[in-house]
């Protein structure tokens, strides 16, 4: 069964630091990213990312689902906006998805020339997309969350 999102922004969670672009850049935790005003560049779907970055970016939906981050995985521009009120309402949401079944590579993107790897996590309730990018000093710079189309 699949969580049901009362509002489009329930299952969402976004951060991004304005490098990103404004186009995913959204202002406040828990708020849906604003509409493309540009043409978006087309989708590119690589080979699998190395071994690393998936389990990387399963950490990282393990920690949200947990409730405990390692602040110190993503850039300090973003830290000041994943305080406690953030983690406690994002948390519950991801954690509603149950336990992880499989983690798996979907899709690499880009956005105004920044890489974002998509994630689908099929789970216990449902199944969940996550969007996330590193720096090149491998901290995260963006990362959101999304009922799996």
């Amino acid at each position: 069964m699949k969580p049901r999102a009362p509002a489009v922004a329930a299952c969402a969670f976004a951060c991004a630091l304005t490098l990103l672009a404004p186009a995913v850049h959204a202002e406040g935790v828990g708020q849906t990213p604003p509409p493309v005003t540009s043409p978006a560049p087309p989708a590119t779907s690589p080979a699998s990312p190395a071994p690393a970055l998936v389990a990387a970016a399963r950490t990282e939906l393990e920690a949200w689902q947990s409730g405990k981050l390692n602040l110190d995985h993503y850039i300090p521009e973003l830290r000041p906006r994943l305080d406690e009120a953030a983690v406690a309402r994002v948390s519950p949401q991801v954690q509603g998805y149950g336990a992880v079944k499989t983690f798996s590579y979907a899709e690499r993107m880009l956005v105004q020339g920044v890489a974002v790897f998509v994630f689908r996590a099929v789970c216990a309730n449902g199944t969940l997309d996550e969007l996330i990018s590193w720096n090149s000093a491998g901290k995260v710079q963006f990362i959101y969350f999304r009922p799996a189309p």
